[in-house]
């Protein structure tokens, strides 16, 4: 809208088209006389400011999981990929999944945990982006969901998530190269639907819920490559500014 003022008058014409709850504040907005004829765009130039948007070597994953569905038993789990404008075709997991982890790791997408007919699930699942394949990997030591996870070091870690007891505060991280999990150090705060990020060396743990269903301010850090030995999780001193989840 902020190519032209002018199409600031067409606003209510376009909100006609469509259905809200509520029309009455639109009619009285369409009585304005401010209002001009949609045929007169035709006569008006608004070339003025616009540009081509235009992406380059896009890579769009989307994961649709049906693991809560009412219809459980027909649900589908499908990634569909999207590189420089071609959709790929769909490609099924061979169960449906929700509450999981997404990361790509060398060029393969792995769905880690989650909720599988309910369960809290450790199974992870890699696909192979070049052949469309999926094959299960090394599962997780803990049955998780709601959790996040990273790449670093050319390794997945996970962290927090919750099953039946609760949220965890448990950590573990997976090496490709043995399909193998190793527990790291708990964090000082169990935590589900945290976020996370690699940075500086760093992995950042942040907000999400406790087993109390309060949402959290915290923040935690785990510096990997410090050279103490024993690498332990440390609690922030500055919070967030709001306690936040998801």
């Amino acid at each position: 809208m902020d190519d032209d003022p002018r199409r600031l008058r067409q606003i209510p014409n376009v909100c006609s088209l469509l259905h809200f709850s509520s029309e009455t504040e639109v009619e009285q907005f369409k009585r304005s006389e401010n209002i001009f004829p949609l045929a007169e765009l035709n006569n008006m130039d608004f070339t003025i400011g616009q540009k081509n948007r235009i992406f380059r070597d896009l890579i769009v994953i989307i994961v649709v999981q049906m693991g809560l569905s009412r219809e459980e038993r027909n649900s589908q789990s499908t990634t569909r990929a999207a590189s420089n404008g071609r959709i790929c075709d769909s490609l099924s997991m061979s169960q449906p999944v929700s509450h999981h982890a997404v990361v790509e790791l060398n060029k393969d997408i792995y769905v880690i945990g989650g909720l599988h007919n309910r369960e809290h699930t450790n199974a992870v699942k890699k696909l192979n982006m070049k052949t469309g394949e999926w094959t299960t990997v090394g599962s997780m030591y803990d049955k998780r969901s709601k959790l996040c996870a990273v790449v670093f070091n050319g390794q997945i870690y996970v962290m927090g998530g919750a099953n039946r007891e609760g949220a965890l505060s448990s950590a573990e991280k997976y090496d490709p190269k043995t399909n193998q999990w190793t527990f790291l150090a708990s964090m000082a705060k169990s935590r589900a639907n945290a976020a996370a990020v690699a940075c500086n060396g760093k992995i950042y743990v942040t907000g999400g819920v406790n087993s109390m269903m309060k949402v959290m301010d915290s923040v935690e850090v785990l510096d990997e490559n410090s050279n103490e030995g024993v690498h332990r999780w440390i609690t922030l001193y500055n919070t967030m500014t709001v306690p936040r989840q998801g």
